[in-house]
C-alpha cells in the first residue's frame, strides 16, 4: 500500500507521526526488513535484541529459539545435555477446522486454586516419566521450566508462536520422541476429565487441558543484554509497564511475559555486567486513529532524550517482522534534510501460499498414498 501511495497521500496519511520520527525518517536510512519466519514478530525481535544482533541478522525459515537453554554467565554449559530441557506452560488447546489453536493461561480467566488442582494432576505423571521442576516457584505455575535425563530431539514454537498449526505437524513421530507422545497424550486425557476443568466447561470457559513443551534446543545460549525495562506510552501518559493486562497493548502483554518467564536467569551479577536497555512501547492503534500517544512520545521520550544528546534506535513492528532506524547526534548536522522515507513504514507482501511446486509435490504424494493403501488392502 505505502509503494502505491503518492508523496503528497503518503504525507497526509502520516500526518500525525511524530516529529521526532519524521525527522528521523528523514536524515537515516532503516534497515532492511527483518522477517520473524515461523515467530511471533515480538518474540523474534527480542531474540535478536537479547542475542545481540537485533540490527544485523533477520530469522529466516522455521527457527525456533531455544529459550530452556538460556544461561547465566556463571552456568556449567556441560551440565545441561541438548534438549533435555523445556518450559512447560499450562493453557487451552482447541481442535479446529484449520488446525490446532492454543491459548496461554495468561489469556484465560484461571484462579489459583484451578493452578493448583492442575499441577497436583500432572506432577505424578510428569516424575513417572523422569521430568523434574527446576528452580520451582511458587509464584509462576502457568510457566514451570523442566528437566528430563532422556532427550526429546524435536523443534517446539512459544506459546505465541503455536496458533493455528496442524495437530501432525505439533506432535514429534520420531521414535526418539515416543515416549515423550505417549506421555504427552495421557496427561491430555487425564486432565479432560478432571474435575475443575468439568466445571470449567459446565460454565462455558475454556478448559486446562494441555501442558505446553516449548524452548528446549542443542546448544546453551547466553544473552548478551539485559531485559529491556519496559515503560507504555499511551494517550494516559508514560508509566513503567509491570503488569500483563486485558487492555494492555499486545505487543507490551508479550513483552512482559517474556520478562516473566527469563528473569530467573538474570541473577543480580549479571545485572553490573550485561548493556542495559529500556524499551518504549507505544500504545498505538493505527493511522487514522487517536494520536494521542504520539503526542505523549514527542513529549516525555523523544525530547528529553533529543536535548540530552542521547541516541536511541526505532524499532518499526509490523505484521511479519520490522525494521529498525538509528537516531543520534549526526542526524542534527543534516539540517536541511526534512523530506521523511515513508517507504520505511512498508511492509514487503509475504506470500505463504503454496506454489506451484508444492502442490504438484502434494498431488503426486497422494497418488503414492493412494496406491500404498490399495496394494495393503489388496
Amino acid at each position: 500500500m505505502v509503494d502505491r501511495l503518492a508523496p503528497d497521500q503518503a504525507a497526509k496519511l502520516f500526518q500525525e507521526c511524530p516529529k521526532g520520527l519524521a525527522q528521523v525518517l528523514s536524515r537515516n536510512q532503516a534497515s532492511a526488513f527483518h522477517n520473524a519466519g515461523s515467530l511471533d514478530r515480538v518474540e523474534a525481535w527480542l531474540y535478536s535484541h537479547l542475542s545481540g544482533n537485533a540490527s544485523e541478522t533477520p530469522l529466516e525459515g522455521d527457527f525456533y529459539p531455544p529459550w530452556a537453554m538460556c544461561s547465566d554467565l556463571n552456568a556449567n554449559h556441560d551440565q545441561v545435555q541438548a534438549h533435555t530441557r523445556w518450559w512447560g506452560s499450562v493453557g487451552s488447546l482447541t481442535l479446529e477446522r484449520d488446525g490446532v489453536s492454543f491459548t496461554p493461561v495468561e489469556a484465560l480467566h484461571v484462579t489459583p486454586a484451578e493452578l493448583d488442582e492442575f499441577w497436583a494432576l500432572v506432577w505424578p505423571l510428569l516424575q513417572a516419566n523422569g521430568w523434574q521442576g527446576v528452580n520451582q516457584s511458587e509464584s509462576n505455575l502457568s510457566n514451570v521450566l523442566l528437566q528430563s535425563d532422556k532427550p526429546v530431539p524435536m523443534q517446539q514454537a512459544s506459546p505465541w508462536s503455536v496458533q493455528n498449526i496442524r495437530l501432525t505437524d505439533y506432535l514429534p513421530m520420531s521414535d526418539e520422541c515416543a515416549d515423550w507422545r505417549r506421555m504427552w497424550l495421557k496427561l491430555q486425557v487425564e486432565l479432560k476429565q478432571a474435575a475443575f476443568n468439568l466445571k470449567r466447561e459446565a460454565a462455558g470457559q475454556p478448559t486446562l487441558n494441555c501442558l505446553w513443551f516449548w524452548g528446549g534446543g542443542a546448544h546453551m545460549w547466553q544473552p548478551q543484554v539485559q531485559l529491556p525495562k519496559l515503560y507504555s506510552v499511551s494517550a494516559d501518559g508514560l508509566y513503567p509497564a509491570t503488569k500483563m493486562t486485558h487492555e494492555g497493548n499486545q505487543a507490551l502483554n508479550r513483552l512482559l511475559f517474556w520478562k516473566q518467564v527469563l528473569s530467573p536467569f538474570f541473577d543480580e551479577e549479571q545485572q553490573h555486567t550485561l548493556p542495559k536497555s529500556t524499551l518504549y512501547c507505544l500504545d498505538f492503534h493505527g493511522w487514522g486513529a487517536s494520536a494521542k500517544a504520539f503526542r505523549v512520545l514527542e513529549s516525555e521520550v523523544i525530547q528529553p532524550m533529543q536535548i540530552a544528546g542521547l541516541g536511541f534506535e526505532w524499532i518499526l513492528m509490523g505484521q511479519q517482522g520490522w525494521r529498525s532506524i538509528q537516531s543520534n547526534w549526526l542526524g542534527r548536522f543534516k539540517f536541511w534534510k526534512n523530506k521523511p522515507d515513508w517507504s520505511a513504514f512498508g511492509e514487503p507482501d509475504v506470500f505463504q501460499g503454496p506454489t506451484e511446486e508444492d502442490l504438484q509435490d502434494a498431488w503426486e504424494a497422494g497418488q503414492r498414498e493412494q496406491q500404498r493403501i490399495q496394494s495393503d488392502f489388496q
